[in-house]
Order: structure tokens, then sequence, then C-alpha cells
């Protein structure tokens, strides 16, 4: 009994020693932690990548019905207010119009012909059935009004024949005239002024084509935007010379004849406007077969635009 109690008594210290011996081993490494790092790399001890965290969403999961889809175009942008656009169209029978401009406007006896149908009068109120002057000043008023002091204009009167003119007729002169003989500025007087002058034309004998559109060629230089030329009939006389008293028509003996002068004389005198870049406009007025075969010959002939009115 003896022997067991001391054995019993012997294997309990050893226990006891060797856990007291775990405790110090243990307290004495945690007082000097070591850091083991790899020596061929120092960034060994850095996070290698970021976390993401991913979460799939629901397959029943639609998106808000109140939210409209999202589209590359731009929307639609507003219309313009009724009239608008009107009070500053710078445009003469839809024709652009430029900075510097002349007008040649046929004022003989033929345009009280009233065969051009509705239109517009100088306040706007339609007018049921327009002669081709009327048509002519509602249009040139028009234009006027929407001009402003950079731009500067004249207008050359297309009317008169060096010929006595037949009975019953008004005055064949002068033959053409002009109103300030030079581009005036558009200011405000000039504007008025210019208005009231259209609006007071007063028409008379033949239709001098020839003379109307060499003075608008050759007086006012060569930095022209626009030439307007305006006729309801064919030149008249037939014959460039004619007698005094006489109509001829031939064109022979009594001088040349008077569309072909043109077709023949126009393109050097026009030559220096249409380098400069001036832009030429043939519109023809009214009904008359004769002006309609003489100004498509003549806008082809030239590359001018055509305008039927």
């Amino acid at each position: 009994m003896n022997m067991l109690v001391r054995l019993s008594i012997v294997s309990g210290c050893v226990v006891i020693a060797g856990i007291a011996l775990c405790t110090v081993t243990a307290a004495e490494s945690s007082e000097a932690p070591e850091l083991f790092r790899s020596a061929a790399n120092d960034g060994a001890d850095r996070p290698t990548g970021r976390l993401l965290l991913r979460v799939n969403a629901r397959q029943d999961e639609q998106a808000p019905a109140n939210e409209p889809p999202v589209e590359d175009s731009e929307p639609p942008a507003e219309p313009d207010e009724p009239g608008a656009e009107d009070d500053t169209d710078e445009t003469y029978y839809g024709q652009s119009v430029g900075k510097r401009v002349v007008f040649v406007i046929d004022v003989s006896w033929s345009m009280g012909s009233q065969d051009v149908g509705a239109g517009e009068d100088y306040d706007g109120n339609t007018v049921g059935s327009m002669t081709r002057m009327e048509c002519v000043q509602y249009e040139t008023v028009r234009l006027l009004r929407t001009l402003d002091e950079s731009h500067a204009f004249d207008f050359v009167l297309l009317a008169g024949a060096e010929m006595k003119e037949p009975p019953g007729f008004p005055t064949s002169k002068p033959v053409t005239k002009l109103w300030k003989n030079q581009l005036t500025q558009c200011t405000e007087g000039a504007r008025a002024e210019a208005i009231d002058f259209i609006q007071t034309i007063v028409m008379w004998f033949g239709t001098p084509t020839h003379a109307a559109l060499e003075r608008a060629c050759n007086e006012y230089g060569s930095e022209i935007d626009n030439l307007f030329f305006l006729t309801d009939g064919a030149p008249y006389p037939v014959a460039l010379g004619a007698a005094p008293g006489t109509m001829d028509g031939g064109g022979g003996s009594m001088g040349r004849n008077h569309k072909q002068a043109i077709l023949e004389d126009f393109p050097g005198w026009f030559a220096p406007l249409r380098a400069y870049g001036c832009k030429l406009s043939c519109i023809h007025v009214g009904q008359d077969l004769g002006a309609g075969t003489f100004m498509q010959e003549f806008s082809a002939a030239m590359g001018a635009e055509y305008i039927r009115r």
C-alpha cells in the first residue's frame, strides 16, 4: 500500500511539473512574436486582390414601371410660334436675299393686268385677285420691312421706249428709271422712302429690257449679292433702235432683234458680278406666254433661277 501511494504521488508531481513548464514556455513565446516574411517578395503580407461581393438579382425582379426608357436621340424641338418666322424672313419670292441687292422691276403698262390670283396686301389682308403690279408691290414692301442697316439696295424701273407710244397709251419716256442710282443703305428713313417709292409707282409704255439689264449690271459695280429681274412680258419693241413712230418687229434693217441682243450682250455685262458671286433670279409675273418663253430661255442660258408668279 505504501508503495502504491508513493507512485501516485510521484506521478501527480510529474504531471503538475509538465503543465507548469508548458505555461512558462507559452508565456515566453508570446512576449516576442516573430513575423515570417518572404525574402524574395517584400509584398508577401499585402492582399493580392480586391474583395468582391457579388449578389445575383432575382430573376423575377423588374425595373420600376414609372421610369421611361432612355434613348440616345435628343427630344424633338418645340415648333416656332405661328407667324414668328415671317417677320424676319429675308426672302423675295422664295429666294434668299443678300446684303447688296439690285431689283429690275417691270413697270410697263401691261403690269396692270389682273391675272396673278390671290395674295396678301401690305397689311396682310387677303386680296382675291391682284394685278401684276400689285403682286410685285406687296412682295417688295414685305421684304423692305424685314431689312436692316446691314443691307443696301436700289431699283431699276423697266419701262419706256425710243418710239412714239400708240394712241391711248401713256408716255413712253423715260426709257428706264433708277430710284437712287446707287446702292442705298437701309436706314429707317431710306426704308420709309423706298416703301413710298414702290407704293406710288406709275406705269408707262414699253418694255426696254436690254437697257434696264445693262444699267443694272454697269451702274452699281460688281459687288452685288443678288440681281432680281421681274417682268411680265417679252422685250418690246421687238427691234432695238426702231424708228420713232414705228413698231418694227423684224429686227432687220431697223435694228437688232431685242431678245437676241439681250442673249448676246448680257453675259458680258454680268461676268464681273458672276465672278463676285452674284445670284441672278428671273421672276415671271402674270400669264403672258411671250414672257414665259423669253424668261425661261434667258434663265437657262444664264444659269439663273426661274420663278413663275
